[in-house]
């Protein structure tokens, strides 16, 4: 019976459900973070070899931005992002 449900037990059900996904999502966030860290001095060294900026972000997933972004700062750049 639906009526019988109480309103914490539904935040607890909404809570339970955002627990999974969300753990997910942090984790791949984790590994981008690591695979952006790999691949910023990749990207500074093709740009420096003359790859033009739209075939770095074609085979990178990238946005053009990004990549004239990461050539300016250089492969010291900060992170990309703050994960909260």
């Amino acid at each position: 019976m639906a009526h019988d449900v109480t309103p914490e037990a539904l935040r607890a059900k909404a809570v339970e459900a955002l627990r999974a996904p969300g753990e997910r999502r942090k984790r791949l966030l984790t590994e981008l973070d690591q695979a952006e860290a790999e691949l910023r001095p990749l990207v500074v060294e093709a740009a420096r070899m003359e790859v033009p900026a739209v075939q770095i972000a074609d085979l990178t997933g990238l946005s053009r931005n990004t990549v004239a972004a990461w050539c300016r700062k250089g492969s010291t750049g900060g992170p990309s992002r703050a994960h909260a």
